[in-house]
């Protein structure tokens, strides 16, 4: 039987809950958005509207695969036309809890997909 282990070498979330995640043992309280190599602190956002373009130009600018939101315990949708400006980018999105964005963050990136993630603590 071959046994093929993955050493990760970009970022991977280490331990998550509902009010912080752990990046190569670096802990966040705080709203952020990963890269597959870079972690960027970002000011908070409490409010799902306040998830606009200008917000996620950076992301759009970057062509990832694929987009993860993560809105805490609950899936909270931002508003349609930021999702289907995305979408017209070329770019899928998924809006998803905290701790399904981990899993699935660290699933695409052991398979080299270019992916960013928006890890949102305080929304409602």
């Amino acid at each position: 039987m071959q046994l093929n282990v993955h050493v990760p070498s970009e970022n991977q979330f280490n331990k998550y809950t509902d009010e912080s995640v752990t990046i190569k043992d670096q802990e966040y309280f705080n709203d952020i958005i990963i890269f597959n190599t870079t972690v960027k602190n970002v000011n908070p956002i409490y409010n799902i509207s306040d998830l606009d373009l200008n917000y996620l130009s950076e992301i759009i600018n970057s062509k990832p695969d694929l987009v993860i939101i993560g809105t805490g315990k609950k899936i909270i949708y931002p508003k349609m036309e930021v999702l289907i400006n995305i979408q017209n980018n070329g770019i899928g999105i998924e809006i998803m809890t905290i701790k399904s964005l981990c899993r699935t963050f660290n699933f695409l990136v052991s398979e080299n997909r270019k992916i960013a993630a928006i890890v949102l603590f305080n929304i409602n």
